[in-house]
């Protein structure tokens, strides 16, 4: 029978350097995305951001809409460009109430 108070027998390893360096490293490169300040980066951003979505739009209708009619096929257009549109604005509000 398991208890649900034991405690757990099994000991964790401790992080070497190089692991903890490269994790920081990782932590490092998410917090300055994160950040966004320059006008430069929100631009850059709003590119790389609309050419990840065309991607997605151009894939999505050549491989996996097949069965769909054009509504449904209408409706994933409208609805991603929705997500996206709601990101940059996002970015971009963020930025010109600071």
């Amino acid at each position: 029978m398991l208890n649900g108070n034991r405690k757990r027998t099994q000991k964790t390893q401790p992080l070497n350097l190089e692991k903890k360096a490269e994790y920081k490293n990782v932590i490092n490169s998410l917090n300055r995305i994160a950040d966004m300040n320059s006008l430069g980066t929100r631009a850059a951003g709003t590119v790389m951001l609309n050419a990840c979505w065309l991607t997605f739009i151009v894939i999505y209708l050549a491989f996996f809409a097949g069965d769909m009619d054009f509504w449904q096929k209408l409706a994933i257009f409208i609805a991603s460009g929705t997500i996206v549109g709601g990101i940059t604005a996002f970015m971009w509000i963020k930025w010109a109430l600071k």
